[in-house]
C-alpha cells in the first residue's frame, strides 16, 4: 500500500511484513514490523507495531525465535479461536521468512492489510 499526501483516511491492522518509510525530504528508510494498526490521515501516517526492526538489522536468529514462540503459542492454545490466532500469526511469520530470503534488497513495499 502506497500511502501519498491527501490520503483519505484509513485505519487497517498490518500483518508482518516490510514498511518502507519514505520523507518529504527523500530519505528512505526500511522496518520489518511484526503486526499493528496503521493510521493513514490526509497529512499524516502512523504506524503502531507491535514491534518494528530496522531491515538491516534483522537476523535469521531473531525470526526464528518468534517462529518458535509462535509455534508454541498455536500448541499451548487451548480454545478454537486462539488457535486459529496463533496459527494465522505463525503463517504470517513463515511468509516473512521466505520473503526476506528471497532477498533483502528487492523488497519496495509489503504491507498485508487484513
Amino acid at each position: 500500500m502506497t500511502v501519498m499526501a491527501n490520503h483519505a483516511p484509513t485505519m487497517s491492522t498490518l500483518q508482518p511484513g516490510v514498511a518502507v518509510v519514505k520523507t518529504a525530504a527523500g530519505a528512505q528508510e526500511s522496518y520489518v514490523i511484526f503486526g499493528g494498526f496503521l493510521d493513514v490521515m490526509p497529512t499524516s501516517c502512523t504506524i503502531l507495531a507491535e514491534a518494528a526492526v530496522p531491515l538491516s538489522a534483522m537476523n535469521a536468529t531473531d525470526l526464528n525465535e518468534r517462529i518458535e514462540a509462535a509455534k508454541t503459542s498455536a500448541h499451548m492454545a487451548v480454545d478454537g479461536e486462539s488457535k486459529v490466532r496463533a496459527e494465522t500469526y505463525l503463517a504470517q511469520l513463515v511468509t516473512l521468512q521466505g520473503t526476506l530470503a528471497s532477498d533483502k534488497t528487492m523488497i519496495k513495499a509489503i504491507f498485508m492489510l487484513i
